[in-house]
């Protein structure tokens, strides 16, 4: 029978085995044993490396393929032990001068540290007894590759230089290519020659035309619609009697604030009286949405004025507030047709009706009131433009026997002073009219300045027609008192310091004089150097206002925010 393998036996077996699968995957250069024979001496290193001995032999039937032989070396171990630290310090050495040899560029000396590290690399593999660090240092290789060489900054310098003419090259051909082909000037003919004036005029003519006469600071004011008609939104049909209104309004047919505001209303009683609700649908509802296209309808025919705003902002939110349990009880005998929202249309109209004496009516009779206890015998009272109150609180005034004297200032192009100049004299009023540009002569004689206004603005600000400023202006340098008559339904939340943000522009035609049949701007159009600006509005600063008469009270103009905050804030105004 054969021996049981002792333990020490099996451990051996696996290494040795171990040893013949890596001596055969290793090429033959770098084995650091051989087998069954002496050990092979490198040519690069002298030091020898240690093999494993067995320890013991055994009767094992399995043969061997080789057998590891070790030399013994056990004196000298101790002085291995010294020479591997020795190894580690020279290598450290080594990659020191292989470093300064690279930097420097010497091939010379790079090649001698190199030789050198790979000598005391082959002096690391020998190693002690200890099977463990003789197989890692066994697989232990190196590599010869020489290390990329390195540039100075001057060759990097000049290789970037290079690049960029290359570059440079490269973009001028590119953009030798894209250039059109040079044209060849035309033969020259004895055709007219066309003055510089004339050539603009022809292209001036086409769609273009209307963009070539507008002044590019108020571009964003002009409209179309002195040329093209308005535009229809939703699919709601608009009444004809706001198309007439919408006429009118453009063709400054009805002007002023309080006479839009009011001819407005009244249209839009005939207006939801021939309102119908669609089938399944809410009165209250419908008749909102179609209100607010009727606002849109005629700010495209001509920008609304604040009171008219204010109105309108007023009967939507009545609308809003109709009751919804009222039910409706047809007529029998009646012969007109059956209107189911009879009952919510004679509500609305009550409430319009209510607005009308409220804010309208009353309102200017207070103010009417309010100003005679500012008018005495003997007052010299300068006014400009055609304000509906002011001929009214003048009348008043006239009515009650009072001595005065009144000065209309008139400025072109709508010459509203000619008109308010010949109502008054058809009242009996003295009055003298003279053109604004008069008015700095005259303002010694005047005692007070009695002024109309579009609306009141949040900041105190005055928008009235445009030349109000100036007047007011020179009765301040003269220290005339200015008195600014406006109703509590013309004040606007809106803030503005300019005339430029917000304004309206007229049609510039209406700056030519109709009076001569031959004048300078007949064929302005022509002319593409002249660009006529009809403003209609100026801002007047509250520094050169007095007081604000409302019919709540006299007040200054800082006060309009208190008169915004005790209205009430359903209305919007």
């Amino acid at each position: 029978m054969e021996k049981e393998k002792t333990r020490e036996e099996i451990l051996q077996e696996r290494k040795a085995k171990k040893l013949e699968k890596k001596s055969k995957n290793q090429p033959k250069e770098a084995t650091a044993v051989k087998v069954e024979g002496k050990p092979e001496e490198k040519k690069e290193s002298p030091v020898k490396v240690a093999k494993v001995e067995p320890a013991a032999r055994t009767t094992s039937p399995v043969k061997k393929p080789a057998e590891v032989k070790a030399i013994p070396e056990k004196k000298e171990e101790g002085k291995d032990l010294k020479a591997s630290r020795e190894e580690i310090l020279a290598q450290r050495e080594a990659k020191k001068l292989a470093k300064q040899s690279a930097k420097q560029k010497a091939p010379q000396a790079k090649t001698e540290p190199e030789s050198e590290s790979t000598k005391v690399l082959g002096n690391v593999e020998k190693s002690n007894t200890d099977t463990d660090l003789a197989e890692k240092m066994e697989t232990l290789t190196i590599s010869d590759a020489p290390k990329a060489k390195t540039t100075t900054k001057a060759e990097r310098r000049a290789i970037q230089e290079a690049q960029r003419a290359a570059k440079e090259q490269k973009m001028k051909e590119k953009s030798a290519k894209d250039k059109p082909a040079p044209v060849k000037p035309a033969p020259k003919t004895n055709a007219v020659k066309v003055s510089p004036t004339a050539r603009k005029v022809v292209r001036t003519d086409g769609a273009h035309s209307g963009q070539k006469h507008r002044v590019k600071l108020f571009n964003h004011l002009y409209r179309d619609y002195f040329m093209h008609p308005p535009k229809v939104s939703g699919d709601y049909e608009i009444h004809e009697a706001i198309r007439t209104l919408g006429a009118q309004f453009s063709k400054m047919e009805i002007t002023g604030a309080n006479a839009r505001c009011y001819a407005l209303l009244t249209i839009m009683k005939v207006v939801i009286k021939k309102f119908r609700t669609p089938p399944e649908k809410e009165f209250s509802r419908c008749l909102e949405t179609y209100v607010g296209h009727i606002m849109e309808y005629l700010e495209q025919c001509r920008p609304m004025a604040v009171s008219m705003v204010n109105a309108m902002k007023y009967l939507k939110w009545q609308i809003t507030q109709l009751p919804t349990d009222i039910v409706h009880v047809p007529d029998p005998d009646s012969e007109e047709e059956d209107d189911p929202h009879i009952e919510l249309k004679m509500i609305l109209f009550d409430i319009i009706d209510t607005y009308i004496k409220d804010q309208l009516d009353k309102a200017d009779l207070a103010i009417t009131w309010a100003v005679q206890e500012k008018i005495a015998d003997g007052d010299v009272i300068l006014t400009f433009g055609g304000s509906s109150l002011v001929k009214q609180i003048l009348k008043e005034a006239h009515n009650r026997s009072k001595k005065f004297r009144v000065i209309v200032a008139d400025a072109a192009p709508l010459h509203e002073g000619r008109d308010m100049t010949r109502k008054l004299i058809d009242l009996g009023i003295d009055c003298t009219c003279v053109l604004i540009t008069a008015v700095t002569f005259i303002m010694q004689d005047v005692t007070k300045v009695l002024l109309g206004a579009n609306s009141l603005l949040a900041n105190g600000y005055v928008m009235s027609r445009a030349g109000t400023a100036q007047i007011a202006l020179v009765a301040k340098s003269h220290n005339v008192p200015v008195l600014v008559c406006c109703e509590t339904h013309k004040f606007s939340e809106r803030v503005q310091t300019d005339a430029f943000v917000y304004n309206e522009i007229g049609s510039p035609d209406d700056l030519v004089p109709r009076e001569f049949a031959k004048n300078s701007l007949q064929n302005w159009r022509a002319n593409p150097y002249l660009t006529p600006l009809h403003l209609y509005y100026d801002i007047t600063p509250p520094e050169l206002v007095t007081a604000v008469i409302t019919e709540i009270a006299i007040l200054p103009c800082t006060s309009v925010p208190v008169i915004l905050r005790i209205k009430p804030t359903e209305i919007g105004y």
